[in-house]
């Protein structure tokens, strides 16, 4: 069975220690980077919404500019900003770590996603050298209009979140990869950057048998994706009950 890593990367507080452990592996993955990440003097910064030390550090970009060039390593692309405005202020009872599209109406445009996803897009290939050839749509919330948004700007490959285990397929020209984690399993498994500390040893087994991002095997969409989409909102839904609940 085909098996391939997608690293989310955020929370880089080690600067970059781990990847370097990783990329003595010598094997193929996919790195997920978030454009905003890059950009530490951006608005968000200056408003709080992200630490003021929360960003990609020098040796993490060196890092990534090295990797850009390594036959078999793939870049995504997680939005632009990686966030909601409305649902930041109430983030007591909404995560507000999403972008294309929002459980509680605030969306996006055809045009508004056209115009976010290509600006981080080109943040992404200004400071790394690289197109990113996967879209990753911010905690996995994405509609129609993100799709058609994605195949416009000449992605190949569109991230989802695979609560049930479902091939890799093609939609109207897209090839839908379900990530899974690394309890889950499935063809794509990901993780972010610090939760591969938890359990090194097994991800470096995973890491050790990731295979290049081509190697997918695409099938046709399934019947059932639609289900996965239900039971993906619904478990977004609840995990915001819980956390109103538990305040």
């Amino acid at each position: 069975i085909v098996m391939i890593f997608d690293i989310d990367l955020e929370r880089c507080v080690d600067r970059g220690e781990r990847f370097r452990k990783i990329a003595e592996l010598n094997r193929p993955f996919i790195i997920s980077v978030v454009p905003i990440l890059f950009l530490p003097k951006h608005e968000a910064y200056k408003r709080g919404i992200y630490p003021a030390d929360y960003y990609y550090h020098a040796e993490i970009i060196d890092f990534l500019k090295q990797a850009a060039k390594i036959p078999g390593i793939s870049f995504g692309q997680q939005g632009l900003v990686h966030y909601c405005p409305a649902c930041y202020k109430e983030k007591e009872k909404h995560d507000p770590w999403h972008e294309n599209w929002c459980l509680y109406g605030n969306n996006k445009t055809l045009e508004q996603q056209i115009s976010l996803i290509r600006k981080g897009k080109q943040v992404v290939e200004d400071i790394v050298g690289v197109e990113s050839v996967i879209y990753v749509a911010p905690n996995h919330q994405f509609d129609e209009n993100t799709k058609t948004a994605a195949r416009e700007l000449g992605y190949k490959y569109f991230a989802d979140r695979g609560i049930i285990k479902l091939p890799c397929y093609e939609d109207n020209g897209l090839i839908v990869v379900p990530e899974r984690d690394i309890e889950q399993r499935g063809e794509v498994i990901y993780a972010h950057y610090d939760e591969i500390a938890k359990q090194e040893e097994a991800y470096f087994d995973v890491i050790r048998g990731s295979m290049p991002l081509g190697s997918l095997k695409v099938s046709e969409k399934p019947a059932f994706a639609s289900f996965n989409e239900k039971l993906k909102i619904t478990r977004k839904k609840v995990r915001d009950l819980l956390k109103v609940s538990a305040d």
